[in-house]
């Protein structure tokens, strides 16, 4: 009986490891809205940089995306 307890349990704790990964995902993407990049280069110091690239959908060269609420730039 013991054991068929904690086998229920780790099932139900890998089904919600999955869907809440899942959820996760989609938060990130917005809902497939954005694609996520991963995107690595060397800084000035030869030390290598790692970054999250966030691009719209709808995001061309010409084009700022539509949901763009702040004009602000990080320099």
């Amino acid at each position: 009986m013991q054991k068929s307890k904690i086998g229920m349990y780790a099932a139900a704790s890998l089904l919600l490891a999955i869907l809440f990964s899942f959820l996760a995902y989609l938060v990130i993407s917005d809902f497939g809205y954005v694609t996520v990049n991963d995107v690595r280069f060397y800084g000035p110091n030869g030390e290598m940089i790692s970054a999250h690239l966030y691009v719209p959908a709808d995001a061309t060269p010409q084009k700022t995306s539509s949901r763009n609420t702040s004009n602000t730039w990080i320099q």
